[in-house]
């Protein structure tokens, strides 16, 4: 009996596509974590998500790679975009996360479009 030795699998292309389909899970929570899972924060998870890209492309691939979210309002690999957090009533959360549901698009997006029409608004 000839047994053939398994052909690693093609390297899947790996780009904006690919990160933001990622990022889009991570923000719905679509996934499960086990309960022995560690949970990096700040400079730590950056290291450790550092030191997991190394192990798994090249020096080359890795350096290629941005890290992080893509900014919003500049080219790649610029800096992060500046963050705002606040708190909602439960009655306008709900709102808005039914509107993102039904349009199919993130919280956030429809609070950026929401901001920036006010604003506009308010200049004129």
């Amino acid at each position: 009996m000839n047994e053939k030795e398994p052909q690693p699998a093609a390297p899947r292309p790996v780009g904006d596509e690919f990160w933001t389909a990622w990022a889009e899970r991570a923000e719905a929570e679509d996934f499960d974590t086990p309960a022995s899972a560690q949970v990096f924060e700040g400079n730590a998870a950056e290291e450790e998500i550092g030191g997991l890209l190394d192990e798994i492309f090249s020096e080359d691939e890795s350096a290629s790679i941005g890290r992080g979210r893509p900014a919003l309002d500049r080219p790649a690999g610029s800096g992060a975009s500046p963050k705002r957090q606040v708190r909602l009533p439960r009655e306008l959360d709900a709102a808005l996360t039914a509107a993102a549901a039904e349009e199919h698009r993130r919280p956030s997006a429809i609070i950026r479009d929401a901001l920036s029409e006010y604003l506009t608004k308010k200049a004129s």
